[in-house]
């Protein structure tokens, strides 16, 4: 059985009512369509944010658990692992609904496959924060080779140490990338969520207290390879 955090829940099931029910393409009615879709999307604001320390809760506690036992009891490296990554949202979420409350239209482009390169998002809205993205991509691929690596010290010694700088790279980027989100996230307000790029800069980089799980997943994988 897959389980999923509680605040990934709870916007799956808001996400779909408010899509299904209330900003379809055909009118719904005035009262409906832009007071009570308002009224749920700020609602929804401090909702994310308890659901989400909620979530972090559940995920420090067994992240604790996880590295007194090495990673080696796999039911409480479990939980961590699926609790911990609601720190991405315990900001940009509630932003996000926030900014679709002043603005039922506000825009946030994905990448599409099937899209021409010249109609495609300057800043795309899936990923994980900015600058931070990049830096976790490339050095997880570096460190994954290295673990394959039939070299004794590059698996068991180079693999560590990349790690190692993958947490005091993230710990940089985190803060740029979150520099960069309140500023993005204020323009986007004064221009009233209508530039997709400005949107989307705002959410990537408030995902910047996603430091949380990177610092432990990086800790983790530094006391057992095996994680």
């Amino acid at each position: 059985m897959a389980f999923m955090d509680i605040t990934n829940w709870a916007y799956e099931q808001i996400d779909y009512y408010t899509h299904t029910y209330l900003l379809k393409k055909e009118p719904t009615g005035f009262f409906k369509k832009h007071c009570l879709t308002r009224a749920i999307l700020l609602a929804t604001v401090p909702t994310y944010i308890v659901t989400s320390v909620v979530d972090l809760s559940i995920g420090v506690f067994a992240g604790f658990g996880a590295l007194l036992t090495g990673g080696r009891y796999q039911p409480i490296l479990d939980l961590a692992v699926i609790h911990l990554p609601s720190s991405k949202f315990i900001v940009a979420l509630p932003y996000k609904h926030l900014l679709r409350a002043i603005n039922l239209e506000s825009k946030f482009p994905v990448f599409k496959k099937n899209r021409p390169s010249n109609q495609q998002p300057v800043v795309n809205y899936d990923g994980n924060g900015l600058i931070s993205h990049f830096v976790i991509n490339y050095l997880e691929d570096v460190a994954k080779n290295v673990i394959t690596s039939k070299n004794p010290f590059k698996r068991h010694i180079v693999s560590r140490l990349t790690y190692g700088l993958l947490a005091l790279s993230v710990v940089i980027t985190r803060v740029v990338d979150g520099i960069i989100g309140v500023i993005a996230g204020t323009f986007a307000i004064l221009t009233y969520g209508k530039i997709g790029v400005l949107n989307n800069l705002a959410i990537r980089g408030l995902q910047a207290p996603h430091l949380i799980y990177d610092l432990f997943d990086c800790t983790i994988k530094i006391i057992n390879l095996k994680n």
